[in-house]
């Protein structure tokens, strides 16, 4: 029967052939069950199995390729199982796998800092000041048309993002609500993208994720006056980088946790992360 649903894989389109793989995955499960659990009642699949010889696939002629393609879909579609009284977080396991392309089941993790938002040119190089709009008027045209060409973009990015991911999260290591703050300053127009009521972009603070760390509560326990001057309330390039990967580590497995449980049996399957730091990329890796 596997021989026969791998023979089928030549002539089908490539989705047919994903669901395909499915399927070889899903017998096997069956016949675990089966073996570990012999007194379970199993249903039987009512499938129709049909071989492809090795003659009938060099018959086919490249201008026929389409028709060839739709009749081993139809094929395909008589091979799935129409499988009962098995159980549900098997079959929904199974069937969310086959989804696996889908925007349903993709989740996007982006960076706010210097990946969305050009933190280090507005404060840092401009000399922008904080808690105050944007003045175009007081930039050069040069610099003008570098906001002008970012706030387009930023809007039409998260607009595809938005599109191609039924969950989009900014997860930053910065201060709430930062991202508002910026948003209302720099790139109003990108307030109708988050605060839209469908499919709308999530921000998660990281650090309010974690619990402060020994360094950190130390600090806040040291008394204003002299806590610039404790060596605690400095933390070395190795103790800064465990902590922000670590806030950026605990967000994403929660909205991870989140997003994948809509269902008994869905499981985790596109994950992408963007950001400028390591932080991002040693998170989502051990995510």
């Amino acid at each position: 029967r596997v021989w026969s649903l791998f023979q089928a894989v030549f002539k089908a389109s490539p989705r047919s052939a994903m669901d395909l793989a499915g399927q070889v995955r899903f017998e096997a499960i069956l016949h675990v069950e089966r073996v570990f659990n012999p007194d379970a009642k199993h249903g039987k699949s009512k499938t129709t199995v049909r071989t492809i010889s090795q003659s009938d696939a060099s018959e086919t002629s490249s201008s026929d390729e389409d028709s060839a393609e739709s009749n081993a879909d139809e094929q395909v579609a008589q091979m799935l199982p129409a499988v009962s009284n098995v159980s549900q977080m098997t079959m929904s396991r199974t069937r969310s796998d086959w989804l696996y392309p889908d925007p349903s089941q993709t989740m996007l993790f982006l960076d706010w800092d210097d990946t969305l938002f050009p933190t280090t040119d507005f404060f840092d190089r401009w000399g922008v000041e904080n808690g105050k709009p944007l003045c175009l008027e007081m930039l050069d045209k040069e610099r003008q048309m570098y906001v002008q060409e970012w706030q387009q973009s930023l809007k039409e990015y998260m607009q595809q993002a938005c599109a191609l991911s039924a969950c989009v999260v900014v997860v930053t290591n910065s201060r709430s609500p930062c991202v508002s703050d910026c948003i209302e300053r720099f790139v109003p127009e990108l307030a109708e993208v988050f605060d839209r009521q469908e499919n709308a972009p999530r921000v998660v603070y990281a650090r309010e994720c974690v619990k402060p760390s020994r360094r950190e509560q130390s600090a806040l326990m040291t008394p204003v006056r002299i806590r610039l001057n404790v060596n605690h309330a400095r933390p070395s390039v190795e103790e800064m980088t465990e902590e922000m990967t670590k806030a950026k580590y605990t967000a994403m497995q929660r909205e991870a946790k989140r997003f994948y449980s809509q269902y008994p049996g869905q499981s985790w399957k596109n994950i992408l992360s963007v950001g400028d730091m390591r932080y991002e990329h040693f998170a989502v890796q051990e995510l």
